[in-house]
Order: C-alpha cells, then sequence, then structure tokens
C-alpha cells in the first residue's frame, strides 16, 4: 500500500491498464489454444470417427449385398444373369480389398477378405462348369433326339427313353444316389430292348450312335453325372462362402458397435472438454470482471473522489471559506492541492494587503473614508438591532491650509502623521474607530457611547492635541496646532437617517468652528 501512496498516478494507471490488457491477453490466448484443442478433437471426429463410421456401415450393407449375390449367382438360371451378378460381386470386392477395408486397419480383416474371394472364384468355376455341362446335355439330349426321329420303326422301349431323359435333364442334386443309379440302370435296360428290336444294318447304326450320345465318356449319362458332383460341390461351396460372409459381417458388426462405442466416448469427452473449457473461461471472465470492479472502484477511490473533493474544497475556498486543503497520498493530485494550498495562502495574504490598502489611509495608516463608510453602515445596524446610543466626532485641523501654504507639504504631511498618532491613541476599545476622513478632516465612531461619553473624548482629544505643542504661527494668535470637534449622537429613533447623522456632526464641526475654533460643539447644542 506504500507504493499505492507514493506512486505517480500515471505509474499506477499503466501498471493497472498494463496488468488488465494481460489479463485480457491471458484469457484470449487461453480461450484461443482451449478452442483449438477443442477443434482438434471435434475434427478428429467429422474427419475421421464420423467418415469412418460411415464406411463400416458402407461395408457392412456391401458384405449384405454380397451374400445376396452369391446366393443369387448360384441360382443364376442364365449366363447374362450370372455374368450381371458376377461382375457386380467383383466390384464390390475390389472396393473391400483396395479402400473400404483400410478403415479398420485390420490385417486378418484383409486375409479373410481374400479367403472369401479365393472360394468366390472356386465357386464361380463350378458354376460355369455347371453351366458347360447342362449345355452338353442339352446338346446330346437334342442329338439323341435328331437320331431318334431317323427310326422309321416303332418302340415303346424308345419312347420310353426318351421320357426317361427328360426327366434326367430335370434330375437335380438333391436326389439320392441310389435313387440316381437305379434311374440309370432303368434306362439301360430298356435301351438293351430296345436294340433288339433293331433289324436293319441302318436301323443297327442309328442304335449304336444313340448308345454312344447316352452311355460314353461324354455322354448324356456321364455329364449328368459330373453336373449332379458340380451341383453338390457347388452347394457345398455356396454354403461356405455363405457362412464366411456371414462370419465377416459379424466381425465388422462387432468392429462397428466397437468403433460406435469409441465414437460416443469421444464425442463425450469432447463435450466434457468442451464443457470444462467454458466453466475455465467463464471463471476467468468472472475474475476479468472482477479485477475490472477493482479497478474501477481503485480509480474512483484514488481519482475520482479525491478530484471531487478538491473540486467542493475549491468551490468553498473561493467562496471564501478558510479551510486549508488535505490529501494524505504523495502524488499529482497532492501535489496539486500543495500548490492550491500556497497560491491560496498566497493569494489570501496578496488579498488581505490589497484590501488592507484599499481600507487604509496611504499617509496616515488610519482607516480611509471607504473604511469609514463600512463601519458606519455596520454601526448604524448594530444600532438599530441593539438599541444603543453612538456618537459620532467629526475632527477639522484649524488653518491647515494657512499651515500647507507656509511650512510646506512636507510639514503638513509630517504634521497630519503625528495627528493621527494622538488619535489613534485616543481609541480604547476595539469596537470604536478613526479614520480619515479627507484632507484634514478626520471621524470617529464611539460605539455604545452617549453624549457625556462622547463630551469627555472631545475634551481628551483637544488636550492631547495641546500637548503636541506643534508649532503653527498662522493660527491666529495661539501660536500652535488646534482641532476643531462636532459631535452628534446617534439612537434608535434617529437612526433611520443614516448620513444625515453626519451632516448633523459637520453643521456641530462649522459651529466649533464659528465659535472660535480650538473647541467641540454637540449637535444637541444647536437645537
Amino acid at each position: 500500500m506504500k507504493f499505492l501512496r507514493t506512486s505517480s498516478l500515471l505509474s499506477q494507471f499503466l501498471v493497472l491498464v498494463v496488468s488488465s490488457l494481460l489479463f485480457l491477453v491471458v484469457i484470449a490466448v487461453g480461450a484461443y489454444y482451449k478452442l483449438t484443442d477443442y477443434a482438434v478433437r471435434f475434427s478428429k471426429v467429422t474427419d475421421n470417427s464420423m467418415p469412418k463410421l460411415v464406411r463400416i456401415g458402407s461395408i457392412h450393407s456391401s458384405i449384405k449385398e454380397l451374400s445376396y449375390l452369391v446366393e443369387k449367382l448360384a441360382d443364376a438360371s442364365s449366363s447374362i444373369s450370372r455374368r450381371m451378378t458376377y461382375r457386380r460381386i467383383e466390384e464390390i470386392f475390389s472396393l473391400l480389398r483396395e479402400d473400404e477395408l483400410s478403415v479398420f486397419n485390420e490385417q486378418n480383416l484383409s486375409i479373410e477378405i481374400q479367403i472369401i474371394e479365393d472360394h468366390f472364384n472356386k465357386l464361380h468355376s463350378l458354376i460355369k462348369a455347371r453351366e458347360r455341362y447342362a449345355e452338353q446335355i442339352n446338346d446330346n439330349i437334342s442329338k439323341f433326339i435328331k437320331e431318334f426321329h431317323k427310326i422309321t420303326f416303332y418302340s415303346k422301349e424308345l419312347n420310353q427313353v426318351l421320357n426317361s431323359l427328360t426327366l434326367v435333364k430335370l434330375y437335380e442334386e438333391d436326389h439320392k444316389q441310389s435313387e440316381l443309379k437305379a434311374f440309370i440302370k432303368n434306362i439301360e435296360q430298356l435301351f438293351h430292348l430296345f436294340q433288339k428290336s433293331a433289324v436293319s444294318k441302318s436301323e443297327k447304326h442309328i442304335v449304336e450312335s444313340l448308345e454312344d450320345i447316352l452311355f460314353a465318356s461324354d455322354g448324356i449319362i456321364e455329364l449328368k453325372k459330373r453336373e449332379l458332383t458340380i451341383k453338390i460341390q457347388l452347394k457345398r461351396m455356396t454354403t461356405l462362402v455363405s457362412s464366411l460372409l456371414y462370419n465377416l459381417s459379424g466381425e465388422i458388426e462387432f468392429l462397428s458397435v466397437n468403433h460406435n462405442d469409441e465414437l460416443i466416448r469421444e464425442s463425450k469427452e469432447s463435450a466434457l472438454s468442451l464443457r470444462k473449457e467454458v466453466n475455465l473461461l467463464f471463471f476467468l471472465f468472472i475474475i476479468y470482471l472482477l479485477y475490472l470492479t477493482f479497478i474501477i472502484f481503485y480509480l474512483k477511490h484514488k481519482i475520482i473522489n479525491r478530484l471531487v473533493a478538491l473540486d467542493k474544497n475549491i468551490r468553498h475556498k473561493i467562496k471564501g471559506r478558510n479551510n486549508t486543503l488535505t490529501d494524505d497520498y504523495d502524488d499529482e493530485i497532492s501535489y496539486i492541492t500543495e500548490s492550491f494550498n500556497f497560491y491560496a495562502s498566497n493569494t489570501e495574504e496578496q488579498n488581505r494587503k490589497l484590501e488592507e490598502l484599499s481600507l487604509t489611509d496611504g499617509l496616515t495608516n488610519l482607516s480611509n473614508r471607504r473604511m469609514f463608510d463600512i463601519q458606519f453602515e455596520q454601526e448604524l445596524h448594530f444600532i438599530q438591532r441593539n438599541h444603543h446610543l453612538s456618537s459620532i466626532l467629526v475632527v477639522d485641523v484649524d488653518n491647515f491650509k494657512a499651515y500647507n501654504d507656509n511650512y510646506g507639504h512636507l510639514d503638513g504631511d509630517n504634521c497630519l502623521r503625528s495627528l493621527a498618532d494622538v488619535l489613534r491613541k485616543a481609541i480604547k476599545r476595539d469596537t470604536d474607530t478613526v479614520a480619515r476622513y479627507g484632507g484634514e478632516e478626520f471621524v470617529f465612531i464611539l460605539s455604545n457611547s452617549d453624549v457625556e461619553n462622547s463630551r469627555r473624548i472631545a475634551r481628551e482629544l483637544l488636550a492631547a492635541v495641546e500637548d503636541l505643542d506643534i508649532k503653527h504661527e498662522f493660527n491666529g494668535n495661539i501660536g500652535h496646532l488646534t482641532i476643531s470637534i462636532g459631535i452628534t449622537t446617534i439612537n434608535y429613533e434617529n437612526v433611520t437617517l443614516g448620513k444625515r447623522n453626519l451632516e448633523n456632526a459637520d453643521k456641530a464641526l462649522y459651529a466649533a468652528k464659528e465659535k472660535g475654533k480650538n473647541t467641540f460643539v454637540h449637535y444637541d447644542d444647536l437645537k
């Protein structure tokens, strides 16, 4: 606190402003770094986690689509449908291999995708083999029917074989192998019966061709066996690929759930971090507001209140109240206060001296006429208020013009000074006043003084001037300086006459002059 009392206002103001700015900079920098950190976290969620979650959803959908397409591919009834389905499956595998699975950064998933793709290629090879066998079987049946129509004789057994071939074409892998063998044996027996019906050489040649078409290593029966074997393998491979896809879908779903949980955790952490950062910034902002409040209070207490007090005291000083300004600090305002006190003191002293000069006669150092007029008005109010008696004495030096003309103005001034000292000594009370009224004329105000007391004072004045024994050869037959006095007494009744009371004293003075000078006359004696 000593620093606050002794340091300059400028240094204190700079300290407060700089500290406030530093505080604000700290808050701003802290807010910037906190928000930057939150932006990084939020960016991680929006740029990585959210797209990753979307891509995981896309991968899961692709796996589901793969499962459907594999089933569709296995049941494809035409090569066009198979090729379209196969092309879409290849696209999905390409996406999974090149981009989608990279989101997991899991080597095991890539291996699983590769295994599934390898099995799918095998599956596709089986499907193509099945189609190839089916085409060969259809071609052979077509050949069989063509050869069949060359036969010119009717054979019940051959018709049964032809009908059986139609059933063979429709025969699927879900039939039992024993049933298939029995079915093929039945066809063989029927065909042998048919062979016995052939008589001519051409008929036997047709029968041999039909036999090759049916029973050769690339005949209908063998091709059908191979086709059924392929279908069984195809079914197993389809089940295997579907199972692998199902397992992969489960793993991806598991990873998706984990990633979703991680995303939720990151979001909660980001929200919690943001809440903490907002609370911290709010706390710092409250502290900053409190600090600003302290600065405002400090400035009000240290500067504004003191300036207001200084202004108030200066106004009181201007209005004439005799008060000295005080300030307990040691700074610019206290310096201003000290300077003002110094100049106010000097000004008061100068004003007092000027007032004394304006109210004092320069030659005799008695009150001048202006001062007399002021005190005369005050005395009239005093008489009116308290019902007292006061007397006015007008003193005039006898034949003073002749004194000046013969002894010179310098001696005349010395004479008036000596006379003023005598008149001043005649004043015994602070309430009484003597003033030089003009030239060689003087006037007394004897407060609370009746007629008899004023006569006594007049006699004392005459005697005191006699004792001065100032040579005045031109003052008639007397030979020394004398004075004449006119007296009037003011009471409550004639106080309203104001300055006419002075005229009454002048009349008494003229009467004293006419009486022979060196005497006094009271106005009451003229009535």
